[in-house]
């Protein structure tokens, strides 16, 4: 069965993906996406990118010497921003995942 998970590694990055397999020393996610947080006038933003912009294989493997933090499941709003993220942009057509890039990123929470 696979969840959704967060995953904070050493470098300050936090991720978030479908759990595919967790083995001994290594995560194994899929369609991974960076989550960004901004400060703004009105408030924290948090928006996201593909982890891997440049490659249409959206499958990782993890070290979990790099993880300081994971836990499994995502709150419902997250859940859904999250599945739209992947649907409209990582695995949506080039074009309309340019423009949606270009023109906003998807807000979490």
């Amino acid at each position: 069965m696979t969840e959704h998970c967060t995953i904070k590694l050493i470098s300050g990055q936090e991720v978030i993906g479908t759990l595919l397999e967790n083995v001994e020393g290594t995560l194994t996610v899929k369609d991974p996406v960076l989550i960004h947080r901004n400060m703004t006038p009105f408030g924290i933003q948090v928006t996201c990118t593909p982890w891997l912009m440049f490659t249409d294989n959206q499958l990782i493997s993890i070290g979990k010497d790099k993880i300081v933090a994971f836990n499994l499941g995502l709150d419902d709003n997250s859940k859904d921003q999250y599945e739209a993220f992947v649907k409209q942009v990582i695995h949506g057509d080039l074009k309309t995942a340019k423009k949606a890039q270009l023109k906003s990123a998807i807000q979490l929470g």
